[in-house]
């Protein structure tokens, strides 16, 4: 029987976006920052070349901003590119088993992107998440390096993206379903034992024998995707550690909450959007369509997480 061919289809790809204030700090005095004043920092020319900053072996850059005014929106848009030519993926045939190295040309590289919106009017930065690209503390130090590097040691500034946590998470974990997994991590010192009931005071009872100062405990029902754990008691340890939030330094669950099923953060739960992008086989997520994306998402009229942040920021 002869093979059929391969159909190339359009692949989904989801993609996070998380949500960050921006602040400056200069001699202990803290205020929000625009950071539209920081790319008026940026060197100006025909190349990339005096933008371009060596973070641990990789080339790092911001390589365009843009100032807009949509209605009564005014951001910007910070595109940031890291280029690489170390852990190059190799290519391969579909009748071969042999892997060959990718053919880059001596000025050319990897490239992984990120592409930042920021708010002027609330001062909030929403960054695209990529593991291949650059951290969020990378996009700090770099935004750092170009606002200070004319600067003497007494009159350099700190800016800083302080992850925006949301409010109403412990509401938001009893409001789910099928709970598949609970995961905490203790801060130093649980010593009584005494004052937890149900899962949670077995589970502490039985390990303080040890006498250990820090705990990590994580429940799933494994790979038995019909399996849930006890809806009752989840929602008990769930009261517990709220009531009781200082002791522990994470924790989270995962549960079908409004029909998907989502991770919870606990204890400092960062703001975040999840996009969905379709892309056809051997291209590349393209920051127009990102930037489309964001934007919708954003502002008013459609996903308008603009308000949303504000309304339910801790």
């Amino acid at each position: 029987m002869a093979k059929q061919p391969i159909t190339e289809k359009i692949k989904e790809r989801d993609v996070k976006f998380h949500y960050y204030e921006v602040h400056i700090t200069h001699a202990g005095k803290d205020k929000f920052f625009n950071l539209a004043q920081w790319a008026d920092t940026l060197p100006v020319g025909n190349t990339n070349d005096d933008r371009n900053v060596i973070s641990s072996g990789d080339t790092i850059r911001c390589d365009k901003t843009e100032n807009v005014v949509s209605g009564t929106n005014q951001f910007d848009w910070f595109h940031f590119t890291k280029l690489r030519d170390s852990n190059v993926p190799a290519v391969a045939t579909l009748n071969d088993s042999e892997l060959n190295d990718i053919t880059l040309k001596p000025n050319e590289f990897i490239a992984e992107d990120v592409t930042l919106l920021f708010d002027e009017t609330n001062y909030v930065a929403m960054i695209q998440r990529n593991i291949f690209s650059l951290s969020v503390g990378a996009i700090q130090n770099y935004i750092n390096y170009f606002w200070n590097r004319d600067k003497g040691k007494t009159e350099q500034d700190f800016i800083e993206l302080r992850p925006i946590y949301e409010k109403g998470t412990f509401k938001k974990a009893k409001s789910g379903k099928d709970f598949t997994s609970l995961e905490l991590n203790t801060a130093d010192g649980l010593h009584d034992s005494g004052k937890w009931s149900g899962a949670l005071g077995g589970i502490f009872k039985s390990l303080s024998i040890l006498e250990g100062l820090h705990l990590q405990v994580k429940i799933t029902v494994g790979r038995q995707r019909k399996k849930k754990l006890s809806q009752n008691e989840v929602i008990k340890a769930l009261t517990e550690i709220e009531k009781y939030k200082k002791e522990f330094n994470s924790a989270s669950i995962r549960a079908d909450i409004g029909g998907e099923n989502q991770l919870v953060s606990l204890i400092e739960s960062n703001m975040f959007s999840k996009l969905t992008f379709s892309l056809p086989p051997r291209s590349a997520l393209l920051p127009s369509a990102v930037q489309t994306a964001m934007q919708a998402e954003y502002f008013p009229n459609e996903g308008d997480k603009m308000h949303y942040i504000q309304n339910n920021k801790m």
